[in-house]
């Protein structure tokens, strides 16, 4: 193969397993029982789970749209060193990177047309932007200054007053 790619990942393999049995070991009780890698922390991460949210669901959407984006833009730069490095090293050719690199780059173009066309809950225009002006780092809407987080239905009933 290209660049010795299989026996750097198999020295990966090895060394993660190794990590693994080493926090294993770190972690066993005294009793013979092992609580694992994570410790208590992993029944805290199923606890957590069946926890609701105290939000909304207009600005629960808005944080699903935000983390899809983030995610997009933070896994760009792994998914476009594995499809140009790794990937050709191990099928032999460009063509499943570049593939995988178009997916990714349409994905991300999606993500962020979803995450632009969210409509703020108390005017009903687009919270970002407007003709002019876009500014996805804004924390109150661009149109009637309606703040973000804040609870849509006291808000307009204190507006009613």
């Amino acid at each position: 193969m290209v660049n010795g790619a299989p026996e750097e990942a198999a020295a990966l393999l090895v060394a993660t397993h190794l990590l693994i049995a080493a926090a294993q070991r770190e972690h066993a009780q005294p009793g013979g029982g092992s609580v694992g890698p994570f410790g208590r922390l992993a029944g805290l991460a199923v606890s957590l789970r069946y926890m609701t949210s105290s939000l909304p669901p207009v600005w629960r959407d808005y944080r699903t749209r935000r983390r899809l984006f983030a995610a997009a833009i933070v896994g760009f730069v792994p998914v476009l060193a594995w499809s140009t490095k790794a990937l050709p090293g191990l099928t032999g050719s460009n063509a499943p990177g570049h593939v995988l690199l178009a997916a990714w780059i349409t994905a991300f173009v999606g993500a962020a047309a979803w995450f632009a066309s969210f409509r703020c809950p108390f005017c009903g225009d687009h919270f970002h932007w407007t003709l002019w002006v876009a500014n996805p780092f804004s924390d109150e809407c661009l149109h009637c200054g309606f703040r973000r987080w804040r609870d849509p239905h006291a808000a307009r009933a204190f507006a009613r007053r």
